[in-house]
């Protein structure tokens, strides 16, 4: 297997999630508002950069399929993609002032399954915090 991992970038997984979605390149190219070549350009690298086939592609067959490589690499793609949109998230809040003294926790899955353990603070612990200290929020994210 080629070592270009580091040479992998998020243009590549992109265009991998949106064929993946779509099932077509044609569809893919224009949820990502591209040419059509150029996520073909972005996959076919993907495809090289990892050394394996991704998607399955036919002959006269517009939908495209991908291989169970493809659905493994899609799964930490969108693993990224949802840690570089709580990055954003975060840097927007700090943007905006929050302060850098208040506590949070991020709870990030990926795959169909994610159980997650968060202890409970309990009621002697969050006494002894300022009320607006400890914030708790439910997030769930969709690709979007």
């Amino acid at each position: 297997m080629p070592d270009n991992w580091r040479s992998i970038e998020l243009k590549h997984l992109r265009a991998l999630r949106a064929v993946a979605e779509t099932g077509t390149f044609w569809a893919a190219s224009e949820q990502l508002n591209a040419s059509l070549s150029t996520v073909s350009d972005h996959v076919s690298a993907l495809e090289t950069l990892v050394g394996v086939r991704l998607i399955e592609r036919s002959r006269g067959r517009r939908i495209v399929q991908l291989t169970e490589a493809g659905r493994v690499l899609l799964g930490h793609a969108e693993a990224i993609e949802s840690r570089l949109r709580a990055a954003e998230a975060d840097f927007r809040a700090y943007a905006a002032g929050v302060s850098d003294r208040e506590l949070a926790a991020r709870c990030a899955g990926m795959g169909s399954v994610t159980v997650t353990v968060v202890p409970v603070p309990t009621v002697e612990s969050t006494a002894m915090l300022p009320a607006n200290m400890l914030r708790t929020t439910l997030c769930t994210t969709t690709s979007p």
